[in-house]
């Protein structure tokens, strides 16, 4: 049950530092070290200044959509075996990382995600029958993943530590960077 007292350090968020950075506005400690840390959701409410109700609620809702929302490079390997491409039921995938990287290295049939093509792109992710989101190292796909359930595509996951860990675990030909 969670309420304005609980300990963030007992939710059930694996990047909790991203999803205070990233949802809430907190900086995480890297970047603020001299900053005092919340403790608390209701630590988290005055931080941002927010009715405690209305932050409990908002984590409530993000642990709930985290429930599955990483996919370990295996299994989104066999995944991709099991179907064709052009297959309804292949996964999407979704590659948030910048062009850059992309050019570097990045999973075939991918989709680099841009603000030119994201309006195009979201009615097609919601309709998916699963969307994987990838990154370098898994922590901005994690974020798109929860981004992108918050906007109804809910079959949104993320790779489990991004091309880097696919390099070493699927791929070993894959460049890395």
């Amino acid at each position: 049950m969670l309420d304005p007292q609980t300990r963030l350090a007992d939710l059930p968020i694996h990047y909790l530092d991203m999803v205070l950075d990233e949802i809430f506005n907190v900086p995480p400690p890297w970047l603020q070290p001299e900053a005092k840390r919340p403790e608390t959701i209701a630590d988290v409410a005055a931080m941002i200044g927010q009715d405690q109700g209305t932050v409990t609620a908002k984590f409530r809702s993000i642990i709930g959509m985290s429930v599955g929302i990483e996919i370990a490079p295996k299994n989104l390997q066999d995944l991709l075996a099991a179907s064709a491409s052009g297959d309804p039921t292949r996964p999407v995938l979704v590659d948030v990382r910048e062009r850059w990287e992309y050019d570097i290295c990045h999973l075939a049939d991918s989709i680099l995600l841009t603000e030119a093509n994201y309006p195009a792109l979201l009615p097609q992710l919601r309709l998916a029958k699963k969307v994987v989101t990838i990154c370098h190292h898994g922590v901005r796909s994690l974020s798109a993943a929860l981004f992108l359930r918050q906007q109804g595509v809910e079959t949104a996951t993320s790779l489990a530590g991004g091309v880097d860990l696919w390099a070493v675990e699927v791929d070993t030909a894959m460049a890395r960077y």
